[in-house]
């Protein structure tokens, strides 16, 4: 289950894959996402980002206004093809704002099934995600 600090009210603002892109089945879609107001100080939520990329880590977190710390086994190849298999405190955990979530990174089988991207920008964070998962995909 996905955290956020208020997933009914917070609004998609892009995405990435562009919607209509055909990707694997099981491809995650990284999004941003903004906050009605400013980010109150204090303790927020830690997030599941358990088989998501850097790159949709780095979203979700800065926008959460967390700090990720990566751990890689060696050189990355291709960024793309890995996938967070351990995170730092677990998701569900509550932390202080810009507190550190330690992930690591491990590659990933290819899925080889194709499916086009829904337009998932101006959904709420909520419909945003649930819209992925209705068709197998990972926000």
């Amino acid at each position: 289950m996905y955290l956020l600090p208020d997933p009914q009210w917070d609004r998609i603002r892009q995405q990435d894959p562009a919607s209509d892109r055909l990707v694997d089945l099981g491809t995650s879609v990284a999004f941003d996402y903004t906050y009605p107001g400013t980010r109150p100080e204090g303790e927020t939520t830690v997030p599941m980002i358990v088989g998501l990329s850097a790159a949709e880590v780095d979203t979700i977190l800065n926008g959460m206004y967390l700090v990720g710390e990566r751990e890689t086994r060696g050189a990355l190849l291709d960024e793309r093809t890995y996938r967070v298999d351990w995170q730092s405190p677990e998701a569900g955990t509550s932390v202080k704002v810009r507190s550190t979530v330690t992930y690591r990174l491990q590659q990933d089988p290819i899925h080889g099934e194709l499916i086009s991207v829904p337009d998932i920008v101006g959904l709420t964070v909520e419909k945003g995600w649930n819209r992925l998962r209705m068709i197998n995909l990972n926000g």
